[in-house]
């Protein structure tokens, strides 16, 4: 059964809600940072790629099992509340619908959680136009110039044809988790009519990407400054059309790196998602050298057709120290 895109975003309402909250409000005038080092933007640019790192290569592979173990705490064993109520919802679908999840999403977790390529990104308030973040400088200018790209957000699901998803994090508690787990349960019930229009595979498909995308994109709260965005690709489940990887040397490792090309590729249906039609801004970090950075920024931009690039690179002054 084919699913038009209303069809699947009034799915994704019902099974991914905050996801979907958090998305329309991006959209009614967020912007997207993607904060690396000047070395990195300049291969960003020249190649009109964003790379997905393997999250055993980053930082924030402990949150991908933290999201693990904070959704498995939810549900506890197969006896608890929570998790019954889970499955009679999905049940209340499509007969046997609630195991079926489950056991879809113990094959698949075994397969990705060591095949989760990301990159990420923080959602940007305009009064950090001159300045980005400065605990985002710290972390990317240590003996380097860092720079943020700033970005006007790109259509809903404007990559997932691509099979790249972006997703926001969410920092729950266990509190939290569960009152999401609850919002989940009651949008199943409260649509059950509609639901029951689908087959039992597409029923367990939403139901599978709900728990899959929960867990790779939930981080403890002590991060919730970042306000992380994270773009997603699970290869493992998705084969893409337009993605594709290579290896690279990252800070002396070499690793295989998923490659998202910033292009405009309509027979697969993706649109405005071309650097041009993106930035807003490029913010240069803490460094000596602003003025060398800034031609080299400038140059690069007008090679690949941004207008005004001279007006898109700005100087955040801020002293190194």
């Amino acid at each position: 059964m084919a699913i038009d895109p209303d069809t699947a975003v009034q799915l994704a309402k019902i099974f991914m809600p905050y996801a979907m909250q958090k998305t329309d409000e991006l959209q009614c005038g967020g912007k997207l940072v993607h904060y690396t080092t000047a070395d990195v933007a300049i291969k960003i640019i020249r190649s009109q790629t964003i790379w997905l790192r393997n999250a055993r290569a980053m930082h924030d592979f402990s949150e991908v099992q933290h999201g693990f173990t904070e959704l498995k705490s939810c549900l506890g064993a197969d006896d608890s509340l929570l998790f019954k109520r889970l499955c009679a919802a999905l049940d209340g679908c499509a007969a046997g619908a609630g195991q079926e999840t489950i056991r879809v999403f113990d094959h698949w977790w075994k397969e990705t959680q060591f095949a989760t390529y990301i990159a990420c990104f923080s959602r940007h308030d305009d009064a950090e136009d001159q300045y980005g973040r400065l605990s985002m400088w710290r972390a990317f200018s240590q003996d380097t110039a860092g720079v943020a790209f700033v970005l006007r957000p790109p259509p809903p699901n404007a990559a997932a044809p691509a099979r790249a998803i972006l997703s926001p994090v969410g920092y729950f508690n266990q509190q939290d988790l569960k009152g999401q787990v609850e919002a989940v349960i009651a949008q199943i019930e409260a649509n059950l009519d509609f639901l029951r229009r689908f087959e039992k595979p597409i029923i367990v498909g939403y139901a599978h990407r709900m728990l899959l995308m929960a867990v790779v994109s939930m981080k403890h709260q002590a991060f919730k400054e970042e306000q992380e965005w994270r773009v997603i690709h699970l290869p493992n489940l998705d084969q893409s059309p337009h993605l594709f990887s290579e290896t690279e040397v990252v800070s002396g490792i070499p690793q295989i790196v998923w490659k998202l090309p910033l292009k405009n590729n309509p027979e697969i249906g993706i649109t405005n998602l071309t650097i041009p039609e993106l930035l807003d801004r490029i913010i240069i970090g803490p460094t000596s050298y602003p003025a060398s950075i800034w031609e080299a920024l400038v140059r690069e931009l007008n090679l690949i057709g941004v207008q005004d690039a001279h007006q898109k690179v700005y100087s955040s002054g801020i002293p190194l120290r």
